[in-house]
């Protein structure tokens, strides 16, 4: 049996009479029903519960990765200080600020 032959068989039992109609109007409120839940799924699924504490947590880690850079930092600028001698101060905070680490930075 041919590829056309199969075609024209499988078609040959599929009227297009008005249980036909009604079954595919039933078919397309279904199918709208399904793309309204998995969008309403998909919308709580951004307010999930572990998401957000992983959130949460994440920022956590990151406030704090913030504030021991800031420490090293602070650091390493008394490091130079202590290594470079104390008449280099005004050198080394010219260095820092031009680095972006004005009086202004501040731990989070």
């Amino acid at each position: 049996m041919g590829l056309e032959a199969a075609a024209a068989a499988a078609g040959a039992g599929r009227g297009a009479g008005p249980a036909r109609a009604a079954a595919l109007a039933r078919l397309g409120a279904v199918e709208g029903l399904v793309r309204e839940l998995e969008a309403g799924i998909s919308a709580a699924a951004a307010a999930d519960p572990a998401k957000v504490a992983a959130l949460a947590e994440a920022g956590a880690q990151a406030t704090a990765a913030a504030n021991r850079w800031l420490d090293n930092v602070y650091a390493l600028k008394a490091w130079c200080a202590a290594r470079f001698g104390e008449g280099r101060g005004a050198e080394l905070d010219g260095f820092f600020e031009e680095q972006g680490l004005t009086a202004k930075v501040d731990y989070i």
